[in-house]
């Protein structure tokens, strides 16, 4: 919020913004946001994006994650996610460990009345009533833990229920997602929490991103620039009109042969629905910018269990798996296991009561589904100064992201000397990742609503 307010008509700060969740997450309220926030701060140049899915609780958002969240590497994060709580809590920790984010999470709404009278003394709540300890007390002790933001809507629904003589179901259109008053209600909500509080400024977060200025704390030796850093993340901060360009070398590497420094996206969506096909690729071999796909045959009824083969644009055939086994490919580029394929998921609600509220024909399987994905470079072996249309907006150049949290050394040479920029701008998350904690079967934890059904979408697998 403070970048928000410092911005001016002469020097517009980026800011960038994620929303993640569920289905509530994916609806008309977060736009409601985003409008407001960009009448209050017309100087900000936004970057937004949603990248919520609707049907995903904590145990498989936690998958999804690693390739929509903290590669974003959001400067807000609002977050808003039922489920399993240790699942939950992983999320929150690894954007801690990997990013700089200042995160804003959300407590559950209200969908029936039942909810205003509810026991809210976090000393009196366990998780057998999970509805009202996940909300009133399970998200108030992440917020503390973690040191976050948090709006506790389910108390301002309470009151607004109770100040209008109004069900909270009334909010709805189906217990769940929210109706036109809902998604007012909640972007009132939201929006009002999105102020600058001073007296919660603090140098500590605020050093966690730190700009280094040439001829102040940069020098250049002749045409090489030699700059130790400690952070996960650089980027440079262009000058518009600068000319030039330089090599870049990470710890004496060109950043392309850092293999931290390359993602996978997220895997393209179930047909009808959009679910990704697969939650999250894994790879113990060192990953190359390409295209893949994984081509599932041979489905049960249910979709549980099938046959599929990989292909990569530069690696080619890379082996045949069953959904029921850890497949490794021949080059050790993909990794999925069992656990990260949605089909089954994605055949149930096909089958079932959904697909029959949504009047949609009876789903016959495919005879294949293609899921789609491509290796994303967070690098640049060499800067240049992009075409700045506006020379009043900060436009940052990532030179690497996705580095171990600890000291680097960057080497800019210039290839014709100085390279002219603004400044190099380090990352440096308040945690230190740790190993990915050890997480029971999702069948040890009982009763855990996953709340809301995704809202339907176009899908954008090929099926034959």
């Amino acid at each position: 919020m403070k970048r928000l307010e410092e911005s001016t008509p002469e020097h517009k700060n980026t800011v960038r913004v994620l929303y993640y969740g569920q289905s509530i997450t994916e609806q008309e309220w977060t736009k409601q946001v985003s409008a407001d926030l960009r009448q209050r701060y017309p100087n900000v140049n936004f970057v937004i994006e949603n990248r919520a899915i609707g049907g995903f609780a904590a145990d498989r958002l936690v998958y999804t994650s690693e390739c929509d969240l903290y590669p974003y590497y959001p400067d807000l994060l609002i977050f808003y996610d039922f489920g399993r709580a240790d699942r939950y809590e992983d999320m929150i920790r690894r954007v801690r460990e990997r990013t700089t984010s200042e995160i804003l999470l959300q407590t559950d709404h209200l969908n029936k009345a039942a909810n205003l009278t509810e026991e809210t003394d976090p000393s009196k709540l366990n998780p057998g009533n999970w509805g009202s300890w996940f909300p009133n007390a399970f998200i108030p002790a992440m917020a503390n833990k973690y040191q976050t933001g948090m709006v506790q809507q389910r108390a301002l629904w309470k009151l607004y229920c109770q100040q209008t003589n109004l069900d909270p179901y009334n909010l709805t259109i189906d217990g769940a997602h929210l109706n036109d008053q809902g998604n007012f209600l909640m972007a009132k909500i939201v929006s009002a929490y999105l102020v600058r509080r001073p007296q919660y400024d603090d140098s500590a977060v605020e050093n966690e991103i730190r700009d280094y200025v040439p001829d102040k704390d940069l020098k250049w030796t002749g045409n090489k620039l030699v700059f130790p850093f400690i952070g996960n993340k650089i980027d440079v901060i262009a000058e518009s009109g600068a000319k030039g360009s330089a090599d870049v070398l990470i710890d004496g590497k060109k950043p392309s042969e850092l293999p931290e420094l390359y993602q996978t996206s997220r895997v393209s969506g179930f047909p009808g629905i959009g679910w990704p096909v697969i939650s999250h690729i894994d790879h113990n071999a060192p990953l190359v910018l390409e295209d893949w796909t994984a081509t599932a045959t041979d489905f049960s009824p249910d979709g549980k269990h099938f046959k599929f083969s990989v292909t990569g644009s530069v690696t080619g055939p890379d082996g045949k798996g069953s959904s029921d086994e850890t497949f490794v490919s021949k080059s050790g580029r993909v990794v999925i296991k069992p656990e990260y394929w949605n089909m089954g998921y994605s055949f149930g609600l096909m089958q079932g009561a959904w697909a029959k509220k949504k009047n949609l024909p009876p789903f016959v399987p495919p005879a294949q589904i293609e899921a789609k994905w491509k290796v994303v470079p967070f690098f640049s072996d060499t800067y240049s100064t992009p075409t700045i249309a506006d020379s009043t907006v900060e436009t940052p150049v990532i030179l690497a992201q996705g580095l171990s949290n600890g000291p680097h050394e960057l080497q800019l040479i210039g290839h014709d000397g100085p390279v002219k920029f603004k400044a190099l701008r380090v990352y440096q998350p308040s945690l230190i990742s740790k190993e990915p904690s050890q997480i029971a079967p999702p069948t040890a934890v009982q009763n855990v609503p996953t709340f809301a059904a995704p809202i339907q979408k176009t899908g954008d697998v090929k099926t034959q």
